[in-house]
């Protein structure tokens, strides 16, 4: 979906740095992405690429994303601008350019119908990284509760997602610090989940303010579940994995989209976050 409203003047940036006139390039500013400015780029014929790109082929469209030191969607809260260059080498892991981490690569490898963007470039002058562009397509709650909904395709989609998260977790089992320390920080999302979910509480739930001694107890089982001393079990992850980040693609394949927050969590964090956000559409739509 397209949001009419930007901050970032994507079509002069392109025609700065390319060196294309502006008529070649068309700007789609996307909707959806909370923490930066996100938008497809069309080019009218694949434009010659600098060389520092070190990008084979240019295609024929791109996925840029520009970060700021707030989240686009909330813009009082700060966020690490550290978190594009995070999200820069993880996709240099996912494809194997990056072999710190191994194992990462050959895991996707072994499910085709997983996509994940491929790093472009990353332009730390501008805080814009480059992506390629996977499609577009329904976030796999938005595909469960449409008309389009294949129970077989859901079936082999998880199937897939599972093999690959397995893969991720045998791969990278209680990492080191040495590897740990270069990622994401987890702690910061996770006390923003926690923050905001005291938010929800206050302002939507009213039966529940009206119990709240109980109301602070879920509170603080949450913020225990999310602490980084409860769990032991240790790995990397993608730590904003929820089913928002997981596209089902009009090709029929699942994306997996997002991989700034990419660093130390742990199982069932990771499934609890992909998890959660599905209950309340779901059930609602089903009572």
């Amino acid at each position: 979906m397209a949001s009419s409203t930007t901050t970032f003047d994507f079509a002069l940036y392109l025609t700065n740095i390319l060196s294309i006139p502006a008529s070649d390039v068309h700007v789609q500013v996307l909707s959806g992405g909370f923490t930066n400015l996100t938008a497809r780029v069309l080019f009218s014929s694949p434009p010659t690429f600098p060389t520092r790109f070190n990008f084979p082929t240019a295609p024929h469209t791109v996925i840029l994303k520009q970060a700021t030191p707030y989240m686009h969607s909330f813009p009082s809260q700060t966020v690490p601008m550290k978190r594009q260059a995070i999200e820069a080498r993880a996709l240099r892991i996912l494809q194997g350019i990056d072999r710190s981490v191994t194992g990462v690569a050959e895991a996707l490898v072994r499910v085709p119908n997983l996509k994940i963007p491929r790093l472009v470039f990353h332009d730390t002058e501008h805080n814009v990284l480059w992506m390629t562009d996977i499609g577009d397509g329904k976030t796999l709650t938005d595909y469960i509760l449409s008309k389009d909904l294949s129970l077989s395709k859901i079936e082999d989609l998880a199937e897939s997602l599972g093999t690959f998260i397995i893969g991720l977790y045998s791969a990278t089992q209680n990492p080191g610090s040495e590897i740990t320390s270069t990622l994401a920080d987890s702690q910061h999302l996770m006390e923003f989940l926690t923050l905001d979910s005291a938010r929800i509480v206050q302002e939507v739930s009213s039966d529940w303010q009206k119990d709240p001694a109980d109301t602070q107890l879920l509170l603080d089982r949450l913020r225990d579940v999310l602490s980084p001393d409860t769990n032991q079990d240790r790995c990397l992850g993608m730590v904003d994995f929820w089913p928002g980040n997981t596209p089902v693609l009009l090709t029929g394949e699942l994306g997996l989209i997002d991989w700034e927050h990419f660093g130390l969590s742990d199982p069932g964090c990771e499934l609890g976050l992909y998890g959660a956000p599905s209950n309340y559409p779901l059930a609602s739509s089903w009572s």
